[in-house]
């Protein structure tokens, strides 16, 4: 089994964002937990979690996006849909867990 040790430490938290180190590399999330800025890009409005979620519940989202190294740079529309409410089997046990579907134009 691989195993990754990780340290998280939350740095500042505001009404928009969370901002925050993982093993020292920062990073920044909505407060609903879409990224902002992760390892490898910066975002606009990458928005593929939605709270509260309920079976039906749907959205879209515009996002710009620019690699950190400014070498790469897009766009991307995405359409989400809560489809289920389910139990999941993962190695930790059994969880009931909402199913979230989404595509990228």
């Amino acid at each position: 089994m691989k195993t990754y040790d990780s340290r998280i430490v939350i740095t500042a938290a505001d009404e928009t964002s969370i901002r925050y180190t993982s093993n020292g590399t920062p990073l920044e999330n909505t407060r609903e937990g879409n990224p902002l800025r992760n390892e490898r890009f910066s975002h606009s409005n990458y928005r593929v979690l939605s709270f509260p979620p309920e079976v039906g519940k749907t959205w879209t989202f515009n996002d710009a996006w620019v690699g950190l190294d400014r070498r790469y740079r897009g766009t991307q529309k995405g359409n989400v849909a809560v489809v289920a409410y389910e139990k999941v089997q993962v190695p930790a046990g059994e969880f009931e867990a909402f199913k979230v579907q989404w595509t990228a134009d």
